[in-house]
């Protein structure tokens, strides 16, 4: 059972990923089986017990007892009315709890009801959440562009996070005012036209192109936001991420690898087919979460490595040690706009970090379930 704050995302989307390629999940541990999607609806009645995970694209219904994890991928329902022993992950299908669920519901695109006892955490993207009745959660509750109610009766022992679209929105809205406030002089409108033709004959030598600098400050600008807000809201998934890569930064780097390598062909595949149309908006979505808190933990581990350089001995705030590394790969690109020369190697290099970083960070995500679980040492 996940113990971390917040929630994987990565965990089905990777697993939808690779699952729609190969019809099977692939788990990493030694001596795993890759189990099939079924194409049927999957019931377990009520004094019956069954053990074993369930994937399938049709609706899950459990009345007795489920020793495994539920993967639901077809957009149909999922109910336990009565008890399941691991996770939930539900794909465009809604998810009703009467029951008891010991680990961790996660959705996406659908809404979560609880009216029984979640022992883990719960994550919604893009969907509701509710607790009606005496319902109980033991765990977190994370919602990205939904909502989460909570009945009078209902008992909730964890945390609440919520990023609405609003709030991503007017953050954005901060950056692009900030960039146009730095463009004014003593009150008056910066002329960038006049500012280049004066100084025409140094940025020559460096093939400056000044529409080009200003795009890349507002892509720098929203970039430093997103990675900000990530390990603001998520920062054990960051951590537990981060902490992943270290250990085993081979590993990780071929899980991410392995990931691109997958992403494109998934995509196409799920395109011609009835089924897999509808579902390739979500798949995109959770692929974008994935890579934006991959690249994050990659920071996270570039700005504290900085901090140490400088003898800093204090503990940094997650999202302070986040933005330092993500400041210093965008310095990089941007003062090599500037520089002649030398500044086409700083380029080269802010670039190699960034793909490095993005891969690397995409199979820490890959191993650690989007950090919803530390990574243990083989």
């Amino acid at each position: 059972m996940f113990k971390n704050k917040s929630a994987l995302i990565l965990s089905f989307s990777l697993a939808i990923l690779t699952s729609s390629v190969s019809a099977a999940t692939w788990n990493w541990n030694a001596g795993s089986d890759k189990r099939k999607i079924m194409h049927e609806d999957v019931t377990v009645l009520k004094d019956q017990t069954y053990e074993g995970d369930v994937s399938t694209d049709k609706s899950v219904l459990i009345e007795g007892k489920l020793i495994g994890d539920i993967s639901a991928v077809g957009g149909e329902p999922v109910t336990v009315s009565g008890e399941a022993t691991g996770d939930i992950v539900s794909l465009g299908g809604n998810v009703y709890i009467p029951g008891a669920v010991k680990g961790d519901v996660s959705c996406v695109g659908c809404r979560v009801e609880v009216s029984g006892t979640v022992s883990g955490n719960i994550l919604a993207v893009g969907g509701h959440i509710r607790l009606i009745g005496q319902s109980v959660v033991e765990g977190d509750i994370s919602s990205l562009g939904g909502s989460v109610e909570k009945g009078p009766m209902a008992v909730h022992n964890g945390s609440i996070s919520r990023i609405s679209a609003y709030s991503i929105n007017h953050a954005i809205q901060a950056v692009v005012g900030a960039t146009k406030n730095s463009f004014r002089e003593k009150g008056r409108r910066f002329n960038l036209r006049r500012w280049y033709e004066d100084n025409s004959e140094y940025f020559d030598t460096v093939s400056f192109c000044p529409s080009a600098f200003i795009i890349m400050l507002f892509v720098s600008g929203t970039g430093l936001v997103l990675v900000f807000l990530s390990a603001l809201f998520f920062p054990v998934n960051i951590e537990n991420i981060a902490g992943a890569v270290s250990s085993d930064i081979w590993k990780s780097g071929l899980s991410g690898m392995l990931t691109l390598i997958c992403f494109l062909p998934v995509v196409l595949l799920m395109t011609v087919s009835i089924l897999g149309i509808p579902l390739v908006p979500f798949v995109a979505l959770l692929f974008a979460v994935a890579a934006i808190f991959g690249f994050t933990a990659f920071c996270l581990m570039l700005g504290r490595r900085f901090f140490k350089g400088i003898n800093k001995k204090s503990q940094v705030w997650i999202p302070a040690a986040a933005a330092a590394g993500y400041l210093i790969i965008a310095a990089l690109a941007l003062i090599g706009k500037l520089l002649p020369f030398a500044g086409g190697l700083l380029c080269l290099i802010a670039g190699l970090l960034s793909v490095f970083g993005f891969m690397l960070g995409l199979g820490g995500c890959w191993l650690t379930r989007l950090g919803a679980r530390a990574r243990k040492a083989d």
